[in-house]
Formats: structure tokens, C-alpha cells, sequence
């Protein structure tokens, strides 16, 4: 199922695009700014962001702000360092799950009481 972009996501993405006066995708826009431009408290704007993220628009960022991705190759970048952390915390866990010790109480994991 393709995901639906809202008219609130087409505000964000004209607030992106739009922040250059040229019509130029800008290329970043702090969440501070971003906020401000949308009229809505920065945790807001974070959220707006996500929320554009997951009907699929590419919107990327970093510790400089937000930007439209102008490519398929910028988009694959910033998706593998925005995953990386994910996939790190997945085999920690998976490492753990394979763990057979004992723990605090004596106990092994699996075992029954």
C-alpha cells in the first residue's frame, strides 16, 4: 500500500522548497526555522517531519536542519546513516538473545521457574 501525503505534508514540503526566495529547494532548514515558518512550537515541526517521512516524501536532515533529497543517491545516504543506528541496536539484541548465563538469581534465560 503506498503511503498518502496529506495536505499537512505538502505544507512542509512547501515549506522547505519554499524557503529560498529563488523557489530553490534550500539547502537547510534548521527545525528552529522550521517552526517558525510553519507557526508551531519545534517538537511540532519534528513531528511534522515524521509524519511526512512515513507517507513517504524524502525528507532528510541532519545536525544542520532539514532538506529535500534532490536524488535517489543523496536519499540512499542518508537512509543508511539514519538506519545504522537501528541496525546496531537489532544485533546487540540478537547477540543478547543468544546469551546462556547465569544471571542475578541464578537463573539461566529459558529457564523455567
Amino acid at each position: 500500500m503506498k503511503p498518502m501525503v496529506t495536505q499537512y505534508d505538502m505544507e512542509l514540503f512547501d515549506a522547505l522548497k519554499n524557503k529560498n526566495p529563488l523557489g530553490v529547494i534550500a539547502p537547510r532548514t534548521h527545525a528552529k526555522e522550521l517552526a517558525a515558518i510553519l507557526g508551531m512550537p519545534e517538537r511540532d515541526a519534528r513531528r511534522r517531519v515524521e509524519q511526512a517521512r512515513r507517507a513517504g516524501m524524502r525528507i532528510l536532515g541532519d545536525e544542520r536542519g532539514y532538506w529535500i533529497a534532490e536524488n535517489d543517491a543523496e536519499y540512499q545516504e542518508f537512509r543508511r546513516r539514519y538506519t545504522a543506528p537501528a541496525k546496531q541496536i537489532m544485533k546487540t539484541a540478537r547477540m543478547m538473545d543468544k546469551a546462556d548465563y547465569p544471571l542475578h538469581y541464578g537463573k539461566k534465560i529459558g529457564a523455567k521457574s
